[in-house]
């Protein structure tokens, strides 16, 4: 069974030229597009007897580029690829931040969009 960082990895690669990690983008590298992706909780879903018997991963799912873009195409095939791979969206936020936070000095910011997804542990306990 794939974990859920593969699945992400899987089905959003591509879309960035293999410029995607989990929780941060290595200081060394700068992209123009880029994605990054964290948990940011987990909870139980199902209980039986009173043990817990699946788990809800919540995922945050960034991507960005450099300057001001033209997005729209790009959130939809995201949300399409996440929803293909097994996640459910529930948010997509849109930033845009003003200053190159890369190692560049180019001043023309980045836009950030960020997806809110979750989807259920395939084998929460490492059980066949």
């Amino acid at each position: 069974m794939a974990s859920v960082n593969q699945k992400i990895q899987t089905a959003l690669s591509d879309l960035v030229s293999g410029n995607i990690w989990p929780l941060s983008k290595p200081p060394e590298e700068d992209p123009d597009v880029y994605i990054v992706y964290n948990p940011s909780l987990e909870t139980a879903e199902d209980y039986g007897d009173d043990i817990d018997h699946e788990w809800q991963d919540y995922i945050q799912v960034h991507w960005y580029a450099r300057g001001r873009v033209n997005y729209l195409s790009t959130k939809k095939s995201i949300r399409s690829r996440l929803r293909n791979a097994g996640f459910a969206l529930s948010e997509i936020a849109v930033i845009e931040h003003d200053s190159d936070g890369g190692s560049g000095s180019s001043g023309i910011g980045w836009t950030h969009l960020c997806f809110s997804c979750s989807i259920v542990e395939d084998d929460p306990y490492g059980e066949s």
